[in-house]
């Protein structure tokens, strides 16, 4: 249900599994709010169950669509629909009938396509490659297509698999007393993505953060053991501050070694890692100097120390997500572009960010067909700023038809 589409729209692919009425063939475009358009193969009057209640609507039927039908304005306005967000359902008819409202899919489906044909004999159970369009993934399920097997009665498993350089192998099982031959390209079935429910997305970030709660707990315990500073005299702030200081100061240095040494053995850091981490409990000791209210000053600490990662700038950060993004291409051969020609300086200067980058595990060597040039952009310090060209790969993407609300 689109809100700023005028027109209900249906794919031609998912119109012709379903019955439907007289097809009225037609050729014209409609023009989206981006300034791009799609080409209207005809229209199709289509029924559309909304649980008890049927509703009609004249849709166009084009070949590209972001999903499988878009119910837009004509349909809306038909039925009264409206989408609650209070109560996160669609309603139709003044409330007659009401559905809970999904918003997006979570998961997506990705076809697996057998890379090589093969002849598999008789009763033979055998391995295959099979290519997809992700690069890589350490952990994905594969669901085999039920139509194939019955079809050719063969046999594949349920199954987490790995992909990496954008192929996996499979294993066919031939319950037939003759051989077979699956050609190229024959759709096995699919993999969709674990959820963030279903997966340990970094199995040492539960071991960092027990170790910094029993820091945590270890500070508070400490600070309760020690003498307190406690005086009514105003005249007296300076020494307050300055004992308390003193004392946290004391106790910092009893957790810094500690956390030091988890983070060391975690990550395999080396003695500048540690050095780093000290210089940053330095400065967060810092940031609560000026705060004079003792019990105030213990709370923020101990806000900064549970929170310490995010003041760490000597790094990058990835972020841990279980999106997985995919570039849709079809069926056009890979775009290998030759490098951009540089100075020496600049093919330097090149090296040394590749490097970083590789390091800091945000780029990883890869021997796919794939590539696009780099750019060294100056900027006003003097350093360069990493760009990829990727005109020639985007002029042969499958751009997305999302109709944009006016």
């Amino acid at each position: 249900v689109d809100t700023g589409a005028t027109n209900s729209i249906i794919q031609q692919s998912s119109l012709s599994k379903i019955q439907h009425q007289q097809f009225y063939p037609i050729q014209h475009q409609f023009f989206l709010a981006n300034k791009t358009s799609i080409s209207i193969i005809g229209y199709v009057t289509l029924e559309i169950k909304f649980l008890h209640i049927r509703t009609y609507v004249t849709a166009a039927v084009t070949k590209t669509l972001c999903c499988d039908v878009i119910l837009g304005e004509d349909w809306i306005k038909s039925y009264q629909v409206t989408i609650n967000r209070f109560k996160d359902r669609i309603e139709i008819l003044g409330n007659k009938a009401a559905v809970p409202l999904r918003t997006s899919f979570k998961n997506h489906l990705i076809p697996v396509k057998l890379q090589h044909s093969i002849s598999i004999p008789p009763r033979t159970k055998q391995i295959v490659e099979a290519f997809t369009t992700i690069s890589t993934a350490t952990k994905v399920l594969f669901s085999p297509d039920l139509c194939l097997q019955a079809r050719k009665k063969i046999f594949l498993t349920q199954e987490f698999i790995r992909i990496q350089n954008y192929l996996t192998k499979l294993a066919i099982t031939n319950t037939n007393d003759l051989p077979i031959y699956l050609s190229c390209d024959t759709n096995l079935g699919f993999i969709s993505f674990l959820t963030q429910a279903d997966q340990v997305v970094n199995e040492a970030e539960p071991v960092i953060k027990n170790l910094e709660e029993d820091n945590n707990k270890r500070f508070v315990e400490i600070l309760d053991s020690s003498p307190s500073v406690v005086s009514n005299d105003k005249t007296s702030c300076v020494d307050h501050d300055y004992q308390f200081h003193k004392r946290y100061k004391s106790i910092a240095s009893q957790l810094v070694p500690e956390t030091s040494l988890c983070v060391n053995t975690i990550n395999n850091s080396t003695e500048r890692t540690l050095s780093i981490i000290i210089d940053i409990e330095k400065t967060l000791d810092q940031v609560v100097q000026h705060i004079i209210d003792l019990q105030k000053r213990i709370e923020t600490r101990q806000v900064i120390q549970r929170y310490r990662k995010v003041f760490d700038t000597s790094s990058p950060t990835i972020a841990l997500t279980s999106i997985h993004h995919t570039i849709p291409t079809g069926d056009h051969p890979p775009i290998n572009s030759v490098p951009y020609r540089g100075s020496l300086q600049q093919q330097q200067a090149l090296k040394k960010i590749i490097v970083q980058l590789e390091r800091s595990n945000q780029i990883r060597p890869s021997s796919s067909p794939w590539s696009s040039p780099v750019l060294l952009i100056k900027k006003k310090d003097g350093d360069y700023r990493f760009v990829v060209d990727y005109r020639k790969l985007n002029s042969i993407t499958t751009k997305d038809s999302f109709p944009i609300p006016t």
